[in-house]
């Protein structure tokens, strides 16, 4: 059973930086893209910066509309991408998780019924939740907006780059409850720069480059032609992402 489908999807969007004459240019984030989204299935996205991933996401999840094609998903989609979009700087924990709960389609009744084991799924204590978002870390966001995505029991559950703001064990525990999750039928879409996590978890992985999906393989083979075809560029981009850690991420 399928959970989803994308048909010859194509997202376009203004480029700002060009004109042809009074008219914007237009340019492509996805390009011809055709996928199947199995129900149970871990599929994880690689490409460098640029590639669509965050696009195709968006995308799957509803935020973008594609500009042709068609994006079909039978169910509840969750996504976790930025993890400051819809958070109330001055609210609480508790209220943000409310606040979310509507924007990801939870009715009262259900937010009742799953509120408790939604906060226990955060790690947070009683005290952090009482304080407002503006004195959270981006790693506690995450903790917030991941928790509430796993709780709601979506049917597809679009997840980007946002893990890498979170603590060793924080990642651990996204990890699992994303395999439960999977294990109960929930598709997984995992968009992701570390290729050995994507070795490891995936049951299927997509190479994008420039909006194009190059490949559709297992994760052995896809991430031998990716690191093949790219990479160099991938190293890089792994030596700066780590230059950034040392620094450090809070918000």
């Amino acid at each position: 059973m399928l959970a989803g489908r994308l048909e010859n999807v194509w997202v376009d969007f203004r480029d700002q930086r060009r004109r042809l004459g009074r008219r914007h240019a237009w340019r492509s984030a996805l390009r011809e893209i055709t996928l199947d989204l199995p129900e149970g299935e871990k599929l994880a996205v690689i490409g460098g910066n640029g590639s669509g991933k965050t696009t195709l996401l968006r995308t799957i999840a509803g935020i973008y509309e594609p500009t042709r094609g068609s994006a079909e998903i039978h169910g509840r989609v969750v996504s976790v991408i930025e993890v400051d979009s819809g958070a109330g700087r001055d609210m609480t924990g508790r209220e943000n998780l409310q606040l979310l709960a509507v924007l990801f389609g939870l009715s009262r009744s259900e937010l009742r019924r799953r509120y408790d084991h939604i906060l226990s799924l955060t790690g947070l204590s009683a005290d952090d939740l009482d304080q407002p978002v503006y004195t959270y870390s981006a790693g506690m966001k995450l903790r917030l907006h991941f928790a509430l995505a796993v709780g709601c029991a979506p049917v597809v559950l679009a997840v980007d780059e946002t893990l890498s703001v979170a603590d060793e064990a924080f990642q651990a525990h996204c990890i699992e409850s994303m395999d439960e999750l999977s294990r109960r039928g929930t598709t997984v879409v995992l968009a992701s720069h570390d290729l050995d996590l994507v070795t490891r978890w995936a049951d299927r992985t997509v190479v994008l480059d420039q909006g194009r999906i190059l490949l559709d393989a297992t994760p052995a083979e896809a991430v031998a032609y990716y690191r093949d075809r790219f990479g160099d560029q991938h190293a890089a981009h792994r030596a700066g992402e780590a230059g950034v850690r040392v620094v450090g991420f809070t918000s």
